[in-house]
């Protein structure tokens, strides 16, 4: 078997286990994809009008009640005064919670774009183009050594 055959021999090789591994870390990092695009997926959810403004009512019904609590007020049964809230308030704390939602949406959308290609760098690309540099140099290696003898 000439140094040809061979070359050809260890180049399908090569190709056979760049098809194996692939799947296999594709197949692993199952789990990552499902979590970064389950997080997307929540941001994107939170951006409906309904839970924008369930959000900003809880946050200013916190905010009473923390403030409340601050004047050592004890709440009387029956009596919350924060659940009567001014619609000029709601809409203002409506419009925050919508630019602090948009941006985490944003940031979630970029965590994926990011993710996506640092696992196809690091994951994908470089070790099967390290793998294959390796190899050339083993074999120039071999092809260098025979030739000295």
């Amino acid at each position: 078997m000439g140094f040809r055959e061979k070359s050809l021999l260890w180049r399908g090789c090569y190709i056979v286990c760049c098809l194996a591994y692939l799947p296999w870390v594709v197949y692993l990092s199952l789990n990552d994809f499902d979590m970064v695009h389950s997080q997307y997926h929540r941001t994107k959810k939170r951006v409906q009008p309904a839970q924008i403004e369930q959000i900003a009512r809880q946050e200013l019904v916190d905010q009473c009640r923390k403030a409340l609590r601050g004047k050592n007020r004890q709440p009387i049964a029956g009596d919350d005064s924060c659940l009567s809230l001014p619609t000029v308030a709601l809409e203002a704390r409506q419009k925050v919670v919508t630019e602090r939602l948009t941006a985490e949406q944003r940031r979630a959308g970029r965590k994926i774009v990011v993710f996506y290609l640092t696992f196809l760098g690091v994951f994908l690309i470089l070790p099967v183009f390290l793998l294959y540099q390796l190899f050339t140099l083993l074999s120039w290696t071999i092809k260098t050594i025979r030739g000295i003898e």
